[in-house]
């Protein structure tokens, strides 16, 4: 990889979080704010995102 690409330890360097969780049918997470981007998958089943801009079903194996 050339020296360009690695940002390690630099001031452009991005951060990632990963959690991965088991969750029953019919769960809900209250609402919440962070202070960087969320990204939601689940493996299967359907989830229902909303936020203040709007509300998404998501099937299982995509994201949002």
């Amino acid at each position: 990889m050339s020296s360009e690409r690695q940002l390690a330890g630099s001031e452009d360097a991005i951060a990632i979080r990963s959690l991965a969780l088991r969750l029953p049918a019919g769960h809900t997470i209250e609402a919440h704010a962070h202070p960087w981007g969320q990204v939601v998958y689940a493996t299967e089943g359907v989830m229902t995102v909303t936020t203040r801009d709007g509300a998404w079903v998501v099937p299982s194996h995509r994201a949002a």
